[in-house]
């Protein structure tokens, strides 16, 4: 199954002049971060150039996304924030990168996903689990619009992931949740939606396109035909969230390498 906990970081180099710099860091950082427990791989993405239409947001130059398996969250959680206050794990040159104000870091706990399964399987002789083939990604932020409409919400997610794999290019799709884990420096409330749409797409634009143009007719409709149209959630149920937009990203480095 896909890594029962994940943790984003959203930031941007402090000028485009330092964006070498900053990829430069991240490659050993990836590295280095899969030392910590409960850590079983490192991903750095970028925004894609592809977007969905809705998106009104600039999206941060960086996202990285960290994954845990462990029966001991907190624990984790704990030590990789010493790790930072003491600077086991390398920052950044002074200067040079900066943590995204709105898109502030954030914690989620897997909750569904489809195919059941997917993604980090260990290739055997000890070796850390490998991370899925996540050549491009789409997070879809949300919450119920009341405590009363979530369990609605929750009915719907689970055939929600399996419709949307039907869309050319989208090979899984996993529902997450905010963590009772988060880091100290987390001020906000986070959506209590997260989905983690994953692609591995040869013309992104196009299939892009063609998910859009789903998401539209299954909202005239309310009818779901595989790969022609998706269903929004029940009316009035659920609203994307207006801080964390939904965004597409592309894969830059990873550890481990996938093979």
């Amino acid at each position: 199954m896909s890594a029962r906990t994940i943790y984003l970081v959203f930031g941007s180099p402090t000028t485009p002049e330092k964006e070498e710099e900053v990829r430069s860091w991240y490659e050993p950082h990836l590295i280095e971060m899969c030392t910590l427990p409960g850590l079983i791989s490192a991903q750095l993405f970028k925004p894609s150039s592809v977007q969905l239409p809705r998106l009104t947001a600039t999206l941060p130059q960086t996202m990285a996304l960290y994954e845990f398996d462990t029966d001991d969250l907190a624990g984790a959680f704990k030590t990789l924030w010493a790790s930072s206050l003491t600077r086991r794990v390398v920052p950044p040159a002074d200067g040079v990168f900066t943590l995204d104000p709105d898109y502030q870091s954030a914690v989620y706990d897997l909750d569904s996903e489809y195919p059941k399964d997917h993604g980090n399987e260990a290739p055997g002789d000890g070796l850390p689990p490998l991370p899925p083939a996540r050549k491009q990604i789409m997070l879809v932020f949300g919450s119920p619009t009341s405590p009363d409409g979530e369990e609605e919400v929750n009915q719907w997610w689970e055939p929600h992931l399996m419709q949307m794999t039907r869309s050319p290019g989208l090979i899984a799709c996993s529902f997450y949740r905010p963590s009772s884990v988060q880091l100290p420096r987390l001020t906000t409330t986070l959506p209590q939606n997260m989905a983690v749409c994953e692609f591995d797409s040869d013309d992104l634009a196009a299939d892009i396109d063609t998910l859009y143009a789903s998401h539209l007719k299954g909202s005239e409709t309310g009818v779901f035909e595989p790969g022609k149209s998706i269903p929004p959630p029940p009316e009035g149920s659920f609203l994307l969230d207006p801080v964390y937009q939904t965004g597409i990203y592309e894969l830059v480095s990873q550890w481990p390498k996938a093979t």
